[in-house]
Formats: C-alpha cells, structure tokens, sequence
C-alpha cells in the first residue's frame, strides 16, 4: 500500500494505492482535507478499513510522522517502509552545497547494502565521516533510518519494488498539472469533483479502466 499527500493551495490531497501479490496496481482512493495531521490521516485510514480494507502488509510513506502514527494505530500489525528516495532527498537538504555530490554518493553506498547490518554498519561510518562537517545531514539520515530499511525484510524480487512509492509520482505529477493553473477552488467539492475526474482519465490511459471506489483490495461480497 502506497499512500501519499499533495499540497493543492490550501488543501491537502491524500492518496492510497494498492497492489495486490500479483503486482496488480490501482489507486483506491483519495480524500480532500484542510489540513496535514494526524488525525487526517487517521480518519482517511479509518475510512478504508471500514470499508472492508485488508491488513496491508507494508505500507510505503513518505515519512510524515502524523502519517506513521496514524497506520500504528489503524493498521498496527502492517510493516512500514519509509521512502529511500525521500530519505535522500531530505538528506541532501540539509547538506552543504560543497558536499551534496559526496554525500550522495555516500547515501547511495549506504542504500545498497543487502542486510540490515550492513547498512547500519554504513550508517555508522556516515555518522563518523559527516558528523562534525554535516551534523544536519547526520541527523536527517539517522532520524527513523531503520524505518527505510524495512524493504530488506521481504524477498529480493521486490525489494527494488517497495522502497520508494515512486509509483503514486505519475498521479501526483497529473494532478499537479491538472490544478496548478487553477490556483483557487470555491470548496473542497468543486476540488473533489476535479480530482476525481484526473484519476479516472489517468486510470483509462493507464489501462487501469475507469477509476472505482471499490477495487481489489477490498473484500468482494
């Protein structure tokens, strides 16, 4: 399960794809909110579980600690893999512009260890060579490390797959196309109405069928 949050002007779009063991994808759905928190997302979580959501059983976010806190409480027996992409991203701004191309590097060695020892034994020589020069890098890095690493606990074949929610980017990219020129909405069921509609045409171009609020992930009755 691949969840993620879009900033559209005021509002906050939350998103949820599924994959199933067959490596089907479809988002299952969205919800619109005026703020970024906790609660937010526990609600938006609450909502599919009650719907007949399965216990997922790794959840791949971008790190938000509202988020995180949220699944614990939701979907407390689900894994949770926090995006190395984002990971590194947010690294690399805390980093100096004299040291980024180092440090990435460096944060690619670390991310290319095949166990979770060897990447904390990486982390530590991180620690040891940027601590002084970079500790803001150094502090981003170690700040829910073992969380990036989750993806290690699962077979190789898909390891690659679910570290990073890359595959909610091409929704997101749209729908940042789609709203962006529009700047203001009068509610957030004009924004509803809008988004759904993106999902649904991204949906037929991606072979997916039309976008339902219903889908693969749910129990069938």
């Amino acid at each position: 399960m691949y969840v993620k949050v879009r900033n559209i002007g005021k509002f906050w779009v939350l998103l949820a794809l599924g994959e199933d063991e067959k490596g089907k994808k479809e988002l299952i759905d969205f919800s619109i909110s005026k703020r970024e928190d906790e609660l937010s997302y526990e609600e938006f979580l609450e909502n599919l579980r009650e719907r007949g959501l399965r216990k997922p059983l790794i959840f791949v976010i971008d790190g938000h600690r509202g988020l995180l806190s949220a699944i614990q409480t939701v979907f407390p027996f689900s894994k949770i893999q926090v995006c190395v992409a984002h990971k590194q991203r947010d690294v690399l701004n805390r980093t100096s512009l004299e040291n980024r191309e180092k440090i990435s590097k460096d944060l690619r060695y670390v991310y290319s260890s095949k166990t979770k020892e060897e990447a904390f034994r990486r982390l530590k020589e991180f620690k040891s060579k940027w601590k002084k020069k970079e500790p803001l890098a150094v502090h981003s890095l170690k700040n829910s490390f073992s969380l990036t690493l989750t993806y290690l606990e699962f077979d190789e074949t898909i390891q690659r797959k679910i570290r990073t929610n890359n595959p909610m980017e091409r929704y997101i990219e749209e729908i940042r196309r789609r709203t962006k020129p529009m700047r203001m909405f009068q509610n957030l069921d004009s924004l509803d109405r809008l988004i759904y509609g993106i999902i649904e045409i991204l949906n037929i171009n991606l072979g997916n069928g039309i976008y339902e609020r219903a889908n693969l992930c749910f129990k069938q009755n």
